[in-house]
């Protein structure tokens, strides 16, 4: 993703699409999940592309102001680990949060060890 959102960047036309169709599939699946659960308390981005690609945050949380996300420009880019990155006062957070797979694979080691 970091290569195809450079290339975008740059103006290449194919990268472009790639970056606006994976957008447009991201939105589809936020909206569809809202739909089934009746509405959003809370956007979460997490993940490699999440977690690190303030432009998909924007593009994505753009096109779905009818949910109640708004997200700050500003808060959005400084992002560090764990952080709010909603405008404030709207009824849907929009969090950035930290996958920490090393954790969870450090408890499962744990587990079986313990067995």
């Amino acid at each position: 993703m970091r290569r195809v959102l450079e290339r975008a960047a740059k103006g290449d036309e194919k990268a472009r699409l790639a970056r606006d169709a994976y957008i447009h599939r991201l939105r589809g699946l936020i909206g569809a999940m809202a739909a089934a659960l009746g509405g959003i308390d809370g956007l979460v981005f997490t993940g490699g592309v999440g977690e690190n690609s303030p432009e998909v945050r924007a593009l994505a949380v753009e096109g779905l102001g009818f949910l109640g996300l708004e997200l700050d420009a500003d808060r959005n880019r400084a992002a560090r680990g764990d952080a709010e990155l909603g405008a404030g006062g709207g009824p849907a957070a929009v969090l950035v949060i930290a996958a920490r797979e090393d954790l969870e694979i450090a408890a499962q080691v744990r587990r079986v060890l313990a067995a």
